[in-house]
């Protein structure tokens, strides 16, 4: 701010001493012109003066001022020029120095005025250059004193009211930043506790999936238990033919194959089932689990294969994709008690730059809403009656296409039926080489 008012000064004091400085050089006046310069260089000086205090430089400044306004009012009769000068020294010292510098700046140069007034009247002094006004007459010196102390008064006082609404401006300005701070402190911390709310939402939903998971093991496990501890118990306490042995002994081995088909399903689940993935055509896959589904399926439901129009290969393990598909097709011949279609479709598809195959498995059963939908994938969840599954279903049809470098859709709604697909990746034609499995 500093350097600009004096920019502003030196530039309306150069504006205001062109006519002066004309006249003294058509005059020959050249102490005049030189007297001129020399304050001019002194002003440049002390805005170049950059690591002189700052109050030393408004000062310095206001001293030049006051100097060359007293010198050209006795020097020249171009009164306008010199009191320009000494009313912007006023306004730049109530701007700088506050009101206390304002009244002190304006009393000595309304005295200055006056001191000139009276020697250029009584003769002391004369004027070496013309001028449109009577530099002899005293009461004109008063005139110019009261006109200038009402200019001064004027000036000051816009000027005042500026800064002061500037200071306002500024003021405001800096409370909005605080403001601006402290709403964006609210947010961080906002952000931060949504954050932290996720994470323990998180966490605690991982406890809840946790609780499910050991409560369905738990359930199925003691369910096994009973029907063999019942069977063991009646082979110790009962005498058997050795048909009816044979039957129970049956049960007991159905229960344990049950539970063993149980922990395949978990392993798979929490991904430690040792996979064996081979290149295998897709087409192949869908061809041999239709096969298996026609024994499956009722009459009463329909069963049809889109095949792919090329023979791309996945590299998969192609038992378990099996174990998958039938799995999507039990749950689908489930929803569609009275009859329906069922729909394998096999489609290729790019999502993010890389290629997959679809094996999309679409039945008109009964369909899920929404709540129900968004827990299918949970483990040990199901809407079936006890008895007719683990509940491990999906959620293992999912862990096993994460496991082979894929994922799983399901796009449902209640009685308009539901559509699986898994999503596996596609091999690049450079791998044909490789041999395809049977």
């Amino acid at each position: 701010m500093l350097n600009a008012s004096l920019l502003v000064a030196v530039v309306v004091g150069v504006l205001a001493l062109v006519r002066t400085v004309i006249d003294a050089i058509d005059h020959e006046a050249w102490a005049i012109v030189g007297v001129a310069v020399f304050f001019y260089g002194w002003f440049i000086v002390l805005l170049a003066a950059r690591r002189l205090a700052y109050r030393l430089r408004v000062l310095g400044f206001l001293v030049l001022l006051y100097l060359m306004g007293a010198f050209f009012l006795v020097a020249v009769g171009y009164l306008a020029a010199p009191v320009l000068i000494l009313a912007s020294q006023n306004v730049l010292a109530s701007v700088f120095f506050g009101r206390r510098a304002t009244w002190i700046a304006l009393a000595g140069n309304l005295a200055t005025l006056l001191a000139v007034g009276a020697l250029l009247s009584s003769g002391v002094l004369a004027v070496g250059t013309t001028t449109f006004y009577d530099p002899t007459d005293f009461v004109n010196w008063v005139r110019v004193t009261v006109l200038f102390a009402l200019f001064c008064g004027v000036a000051v006082a816009s000027v005042s009211v500026f800064t002061s609404q500037l200071d306002q401006y500024l003021q405001d300005q800096v409370e909005l930043v605080e403001n601006l701070r402290g709403a964006m402190q609210l947010r961080d911390d906002a952000e931060r506790q949504r954050r932290d709310a996720e994470s323990l939402l998180g966490h605690n939903q991982k406890i809840e999936a946790l609780g499910h998971l050991a409560g369905g093991v738990a359930h199925d496990f003691n369910n096994t238990l009973t029907v063999v501890s019942s069977r063991a118990e009646l082979l110790r306490t009962k005498n058997f033919t050795p048909s009816e042995v044979k039957e129970v002994a049956k049960q007991i081995e159905d229960a344990a194959h049950g539970a063993g088909k149980m922990i395949h399903q978990l392993l798979t689940f929490a991904r430690k089932t040792p996979l064996q993935p081979k290149y295998v055509s897709a087409n192949e896959i869908a061809s041999s689990t239709a096969l298996m589904l026609e024994h499956a399926l009722p009459p009463e439901i329909r069963l049809g294969v889109t095949p792919l129009p090329d023979n791309t290969v996945v590299y998969v393990d192609p038992a378990e994709l099996q174990k998958a598909l039938l799995n999507l097709a039990i749950n689908a011949r489930d929803s569609m008690p009275n009859g329906g279609s069922l729909e394998v479709q096999l489609r290729q598809e790019k999502q993010d730059s890389k290629s997959f195959v679809a094996f999309e498995v679409r039945d008109t059963g009964t369909g899920m809403d929404s709540d129900v939908a968004a827990r299918a994938f949970e483990p040990f969840f199901t809407t079936k009656e006890a008895g007719q599954g683990t509940g491990l279903g999906l959620a293992a049809v999912d862990a096993f296409a994460q496991s082979s470098g894929g994922f799983v859709q399901m796009q449902t709604r209640l009685n308009q039926g539901t559509t699986v697909s898994i999503y596996l990746p596609a091999v690049d034609r450079g791998d044909s080489a490789h041999p395809i499995a049977p």
